[in-house]
This record gives C-alpha cells, sequence and structure tokens, in this order.
C-alpha cells in the first residue's frame, strides 16, 4: 500500500486529491499546510510516507514545511509533489527540492498521473528502507 502524506489545507484540492488516490492501494494521511508542530512533525515522521504533497498556498509562508522535510531523514528521500496557483514556482520547484510541481488548479487526472509517475500505486515498499530518488518532474 502506498502511503501519502497530504499537507494541504484548500477544501477542493483536498478533495481532488482524494478523488485522485480514491483506490485501495493507496493510504491517505492529512496534515495542515499552514503549521507545522513539533506534533506534526512526529506524525509525519511516524506516518513513513512513500509520497508527500504539499500546498503553498498564496499568503502562507509554508515553504518552511518543504525544508523541514528535505531535512528530516525519515522523509529526506520521499518524492514531493508542490501544488500552488502561482506559475512563477513551476521555474522554481526543482530548486526548492521538489520532484514534481502541479500548478492548480489540477483535474483530478493530472493529480493521479503525477503520483503515478512518483510512485507506482501498486508499489508496497519494506518499511524503514528509503526510496530512491526519482528526477524532478513538472508538470
Amino acid at each position: 500500500m502506498v502511503r501519502i502524506a497530504c499537507f494541504i489545507d484548500d477544501e477542493r484540492l483536498l478533495k481532488a486529491v482524494q478523488c485522485a488516490l480514491n483506490q485501495p492501494t493507496a493510504s491517505l494521511s492529512l496534515f495542515s499546510a499552514l503549521q507545522l508542530s513539533d506534533d506534526v512533525r512526529q506524525t509525519a515522521r511516524s506516518a513513513v510516507p512513500d509520497l508527500i504533497f504539499l500546498e503553498l498556498a498564496p499568503g502562507l509562508n509554508n515553504a518552511h514545511v518543504l525544508f523541514f522535510l528535505r531535512a528530516d531523514t525519515a522523509t529526506r528521500c520521499v518524492p514531493i509533489v508542490l501544488f500552488s496557483y502561482a506559475s512563477a514556482l513551476t521555474s522554481h520547484a526543482a530548486a526548492l527540492g521538489a520532484d514534481a510541481f502541479v500548478r492548480l488548479p489540477a483535474t483530478i487526472e493530472q493529480i493521479r498521473d503525477t503520483a503515478e509517475n512518483l510512485v507506482p500505486m501498486n508499489h508496497a515498499r519494506e518499511v524503514g528502507v528509503a526510496p530512491a530518488r526519482r528526477p524532478n518532474l513538472i508538470v
């Protein structure tokens, strides 16, 4: 089963992600993209995600979540997909450490395809074994 950590606060985006990945081979853990507390950090670590979705929304100064995820040994190699309405982030996503960028609004198919390109939905990895980093993918 693929474990996906979602740092998303936009209700429409969250519903689109849930629709795109509504299958028995995916498990979603939901976190707020607004604040990164010690509790959220520990929960994200213990979720042992195979894939991370992070919403970078206008007015949210939450790029620190991405930096935390890349600095933490438990999530360092986990592919991260950034979602944003800001088209300027397309060119900066790879430099920020993201593996993929999806410009919003996104279709369910774009979300599903991006996830599938990074971690096949039938993927199952052993707990404690970090996945290999894949090349950046800008959608």
